[in-house]
């Protein structure tokens, strides 16, 4: 059977924060922590990322006003990031 090398990423980016979660192949649990909402705080977060991932990067964040500004920065440091829309299941009857 083959094990997967895919790092998977999520992040609830908010205006000041950003709360990461990195599932590492292999691992149980994701790996979490916080960091600043800047730039040089997200190059960081991504060269953390990268540092620990063994192959593909698989990363997305939640739509909103703050979700995109992330997306696009992080995209200029090669980490591709998907922003997706959470739905409540009671709304979307």
């Amino acid at each position: 059977m083959n094990q997967s090398t895919t790092t998977f990423v999520g992040m609830d980016v908010h205006k000041k924060a950003i709360n990461v979660a990195v599932l590492l192949p292999g691992e149980p649990q994701p790996i979490e922590w916080q960091v600043a909402n800047e730039p040089g705080a997200i190059r960081q977060l991504a060269r953390k990322i990268q540092a620990k991932a063994p192959g593909e990067i698989v990363c997305c964040d939640e739509a909103g006003p703050c979700g995109y500004a992330v997306q696009r920065q992080l995209r200029t440091l090669e980490i591709g990031c998907q922003v997706v829309a959470l739905v409540d299941p009671d709304q979307a009857r």
